[in-house]
């Protein structure tokens, strides 16, 4: 049976999944805004690979973006991908929700720090740059607050952040001569840095597979104090 490779992009509220059929071709197919993941996205997956002619046994390799992100996007969408690949006996692949955006930039860009999970004055900073056809992460992310932002935007590149980041860090890079720029979240984006880790063959552990929280999520610290209640 023809093989194909899933990306899932579920991370934050408008998600996707993106499928290359026997041909090679990506089929991307994304959720309306306010769609509940959980409820669409095994109806999604299986409705594309059957007009893909893949088939639900015909997947070779799964990825998922794992965050930062929405607390439950991302527990549905890693979830199922675990399920996926210990059903079908095939690799999975996280990827890091940053580069899922530094790939959906313009080919202009080279340099990029990716702003996520910004809340009060901090926010989860990542590091990218273009290595050849893709992009890779050169400094580890980690959650910034503003006074230390500074040192994230020497040189030039491009921040990328959403209406969530502290305004105090979006100075900073401002000040620094840096652009500033809305992320994009494209399960095709997805999907080609999939391809790329299935070629090197670079396949993750699915029991080690974790979303990434920068801090406690709410709904886990509303539920540690109803206990204690």
């Amino acid at each position: 049976m023809t093989s194909g490779l899933l990306a899932i992009e579920c991370s934050q509220r408008i998600g996707g999944i993106a499928l290359t059929d026997p041909s090679g071709r990506a089929h991307v197919h994304r959720f309306e805004a306010g769609t509940r993941h959980g409820d669409v996205l095994l109806p999604a997956i299986d409705r594309l690979c059957t007009e893909t002619g893949i088939g639900r046994d015909g997947l070779s390799g799964c990825g998922v973006s794992i965050g930062p992100g929405g607390f439950t996007g991302l527990r549905v969408s890693i979830a199922t991908a675990r399920t996926i690949a210990w059903t079908l006996g095939i690799p999975v692949y996280g990827v890091p929700s940053a580069l899922v955006v530094s790939a959906s930039l313009d080919p202009s860009i080279s340099t990029a720090v990716v702003a996520l999970a910004g809340k009060g004055g901090d926010a989860w900073l990542t590091g990218t740059v273009r290595d050849g056809d893709g992009w890779r992460i050169d400094r580890a992310g980690t959650l910034v607050s503003a006074p230390d932002a500074g040192d994230w935007f020497e040189g030039h590149g491009l921040l990328v952040a959403d209406e969530h980041l502290p305004e105090s860090i979006r100075d900073a890079a401002a000040v620094a001569g840096w652009g500033i720029e809305d992320p994009q979240w494209d399960a095709g984006a997805c999907l080609e840095l999939v391809r790329q880790r299935h070629a090197a063959s670079g396949s993750d552990d699915p029991h080690a597979l974790l979303p990434i929280y920068p801090r406690v999520p709410e709904a886990v610290s509303l539920w540690e104090a109803r206990k204690r209640v």
